[in-house]
């Protein structure tokens, strides 16, 4: 759950109940995420379009360090939204502090 926010110039991303992206300008999206993950095990990042996957966006065999997925993104900027899953093999997400879990999405262009 990615809670905090910086920027969210047209509020399209709710960081307190269902923690989705839903712009409201219909085009061409890229969006982001960085995870770090404590423990042994690797991690691995999925992107998910109006609650079905749109596939693995990275992996990594080891934790500790952070690891990032990019994609490009049609979004329709009435009912499109996504999602950024996270799951590791043997240790946990780490938030704020030394380990970052961010998210973006810039608008790119209409379709």
């Amino acid at each position: 759950q990615i809670n905090t926010e910086e920027y969210d110039l047209g509020s399209c991303y709710d960081n307190a109940t269902n923690y989705r992206f839903t712009p409201t300008t219909a085009g061409i999206y890229q969006v982001n995420i960085t995870v770090q993950a404590n423990g042994s095990g690797g991690t691995t990042i999925w992107l998910y379009k109006n609650g079905a996957s749109s596939g693995e966006l990275a992996r990594t065999a080891g934790a500790g360090a952070p690891i990032s997925g990019s994609r490009f993104v049609t979004m329709n900027g009435t009912t499109d939204y996504i999602e950024f899953f996270a799951q590791v093999a043997s240790g946990t997400i780490v938030y704020g502090g030394q380990g970052t879990t961010i998210f973006g999405a810039a608008y790119l262009r209409s379709n």
